[in-house]
């Protein structure tokens, strides 16, 4: 594919990973690539595109009841370390 297409054969097998890793393609070693029957429900970058616009909203909210940058990242850290005690 890379010399049909004239570009860089890591760059072809860097976008097979990622297809893969995004549940759009199944590769098959010895076989091939393969279009996948089912998607996963969410690859790893829509779950962190998501967790982030979810961020930038409470970040957001937080800010307009009057917290500072500061405040809030201590807010965010305590509840990480009760979440990693709680387990």
């Amino acid at each position: 594919m890379a010399e049909t297409l004239v570009v860089n054969p890591n760059t072809v097998i860097k976008v097979y990973r990622e297809l893969e890793q995004e549940g759009v393609l199944e590769i098959r070693h010895g076989l091939g690539a393969f279009i996948a029957l089912r998607r996963r429900s969410k690859s790893r970058t829509e779950g962190f595109r998501d967790g982030q616009r979810l961020a930038r909203e409470f970040v957001d909210r937080l800010k307009e009841q009057g917290l500072d940058e500061g405040e809030i990242r201590r807010l965010v850290e305590a509840e990480l370390a009760g979440d990693f005690q709680r387990r």
